[in-house]
């Protein structure tokens, strides 16, 4: 067995942490760790009142497990929502940048190039996706559909 020593701080950055991992883990699943207390997230929850920290958890006598409390789920999915926004962006103009490389080079052209040679082509042309997401986000996007011999 390994013994730790946290500061209040820290062991509320713990919390935090595992719960945002949980989410992240769990968030499209059942996670298992209210039907087994010996989770890594109902040992680190379990101590958190001992640790200065019980505002962020909460018991479930119905469960019978520690549940993170509203508090924690707000400031958790504070975060969770940064992070999504950010992401959404950067792959959507990464996701149109490649796209359109592929349009134009062929679809195993990224391929064929050096890391280096990728890494500058997909930059040049994620900047104009950055600069329209950025002026206008997604108001100037919409499906073209195709007919005709060019449908794909």
């Amino acid at each position: 067995m390994i013994q730790l020593e946290f500061s209040e701080a820290e062991y509320r950055k713990l919390v935090e942490a595992m719960y945002l991992a949980d989410w992240v883990t769990n968030a499209h699943t059942v996670s298992d760790s209210i039907t087994n207390p010996y989770s890594l997230d109902q040992k680190i929850y379990k101590k958190a009142q001992a640790a200065g920290c019980g505002d962020l958890v909460v018991y479930a006598e119905k469960e019978k497990a520690f549940m993170p409390s509203r508090k924690l789920e707000e400031k958790g999915h504070d975060v969770l929502d940064e992070y999504d926004e950010e992401t959404f962006w950067e792959e959507l103009v990464n996701r149109l940048a490649v796209r359109d490389i592929e349009e134009e080079r062929g679809p195993d052209a990224l391929g064929k190039m050096s890391q280096e040679e990728q890494f500058r082509l997909v930059s040049q042309m994620e900047e104009r996706y950055q600069t329209e997401c950025e002026r206008f986000g997604v108001d100037r996007l919409e499906i073209v559909e195709e007919y005709g011999p060019a449908q794909k």
